[in-house]
């Protein structure tokens, strides 16, 4: 990555000497370096091991080894929660001279072939404060489209329901070596104030895929994959405020979560007190 481009993302998450940053895919440290020169503490997560312990002696060779932490693993196979421990100041006694006790940040260039995995990872791990990621322009395009728009769909709301999503900046395949295919987007993700619970999260991917999972169907007939009865669905459209002769397309986030309390209403009702 062009060292300018790594600049404005480690600018972007505004890490401080209070900070910890979690970096999901380190790589060679092109992002490492400017990062771990502004936080605290920075949590290097690669799978790959021949790459982490390149990065080891890169980090060595600039004077900021101390200040990172590098794990070898896949992030999508590691619980958020133990990333935080290992966050934590003291934890690993003597790796810096600073122990920071601010906020958590998170920052990475996500893999292209895992983006959309890594993403609902990220979004539904608690205790973060700010992501500054880049991934594919296509990936960004669906994260910050508008209802009624072909790049709007399943992702776009499982996001939003959960994150602020902005966009900052474009970064052309010319900024890396070798050239990718494709270009990038860097964005920027906080969390909402008020999260979903894990239940509500659950009806809302169920609600997501049967609308979804055929887009040129209404979500009349579309939620007939939740349930078979006719008089289930209507009731989930009008307890919902959702008309059931648009398509899953239409709606915007909020009107989803609406369509997933409905539907965990109707179902539970449905199977009786013994299944509350």
């Amino acid at each position: 990555m062009d060292p300018r481009q790594a600049d404005r993302i480690a600018d972007a998450l505004e890490a401080g000497p209070d900070d910890v940053v979690l970096e999901i895919g380190s790589g060679l440290g092109a992002l490492t370096l400017p990062l771990a020169r502004r936080a605290g503490r920075v949590v290097a997560i690669e799978r790959d091991a021949s790459l982490a312990s390149a990065l080891a002696d890169i980090l060595a060779s600039h004077g900021v080894r101390p200040t990172v932490d590098l794990v070898v693993a896949d992030a999508l196979r590691l619980p958020f929660t133990h990333l935080k421990e290992l966050a934590a100041p003291g934890r690993q006694a003597g790796t810096s001279s600073r122990e920071p006790r601010g906020r958590v940040l998170v920052a990475g260039n996500l893999p292209y072939g895992i983006t959309s995995p890594l993403l609902l990872w990220l979004v539904d791990a608690p205790g973060w404060h700010r992501a500054v990621v880049m991934v594919q322009k296509e990936v960004a395009d669906r994260l910050v489209a508008a209802p009624s728009t072909p790049e709007y769909g399943s992702l776009t709301v499982a996001v939003a329901t959960r994150c602020r999503v902005r966009h900052l900046f474009d970064v052309s395949r010319r900024c890396f070596f070798p050239s990718p295919e494709v270009d990038s987007t860097v964005l920027q993700l906080e969390p909402l104030p008020q999260q979903l619970a894990p239940e509500e999260r659950t009806r809302l991917e169920q609600v997501l895929r049967a609308a979804f999972g055929q887009r040129r169907k209404t979500l009349r007939n579309a939620l007939r994959s939740l349930t078979p009865d006719p008089a289930e669905v209507a009731a989930i459209l009008e307890r919902a405020g959702v008309d059931g002769a648009l398509r899953g397309e239409a709606l915007d986030p909020e009107r989803f979560v609406e369509l997933a309390r409905a539907w965990a209403a109707i179902d539970q009702r449905r199977r009786g007190p013994d299944m509350l």
